[in-house]
C-alpha cells in the first residue's frame, strides 16, 4: 500500500513537535543538521497541500521563520510576504493580522505595523490555537500600537 498523506491536523501537529523537539539545540547544531531546511520545508508542505487550515497556519510559521531565521536563511521580504499571504487566504484573524504588524514593526514600516495591530485588536482569534495566546496577541498590540505610533510622531 502506498504512504497515504497526512491530513491538516496531523500535519499541523508533526509540524509543531518538530519545532518543540528541536529548540532544546542550539543554532550551530540547528544549521549543521538541516533542521532549519527540515523546517521550513514542514511548513512549505502545511502551506501547499492545506492553505485553509487554521487561518493558513503554514503561511504564518513561514512568515516568523523568514522573520527570526539568521542568515542565509532569513528573508524580510519572505516573512513580510507570508505573513500577508496569511492574511489573505486565511482570512484577517488576530494572529496573522499580529504577525504582519510585528514583522512590519521589526522592518521599520511603523505606518503599516500601527495599520495592523489596530485591526489586531478588533480582530478575534480564527481557531482554538488562536485563542490560547489570544490575551497575550492583545496586550502585545495595544502596547506596540503606541510604540509604533510614536515612532510615527517622531518621523
Amino acid at each position: 500500500l502506498a504512504a497515504k498523506a497526512p491530513d491538516a491536523r496531523a500535519l499541523a501537529i508533526r509540524f509543531d513537535s518538530f519545532m518543540f523537539s528541536c529548540s532544546h539545540k542550539g543554532l550551530i547544531k540547528q544549521a549543521l543538521t538541516g533542521t532549519g531546511t527540515k523546517y521550513k520545508n514542514m511548513g512549505l508542505e502545511l502551506q501547499k497541500r492545506y492553505p485553509r487550515h487554521d487561518g493558513d497556519v503554514g503561511s504564518a510559521v513561514l512568515a516568523c521563520f523568514f522573520h527570526v531565521a539568521p542568515w542565509p536563511v532569513g528573508s524580510p521580504s519572505k516573512a513580510i510576504a507570508n505573513a500577508k499571504k496569511a492574511v489573505q487566504r486565511g482570512g484577517p484573524t488576530l494572529r496573522n493580522l499580529y504577525y504582519v504588524a510585528v514583522i512590519s514593526y521589526g522592518q521599520g514600516d511603523y505606518e503599516t505595523a500601527a495599520a495592523y495591530f489596530q485591526r489586531a485588536l478588533d480582530a478575534k482569534p480564527g481557531s482554538p490555537s488562536e485563542a490560547d495566546f489570544a490575551p497575550f496577541m492583545k496586550s502585545e498590540s495595544k502596547r506596540s500600537l503606541a510604540l509604533a505610533q510614536e515612532k510615527l510622531a517622531k518621523a
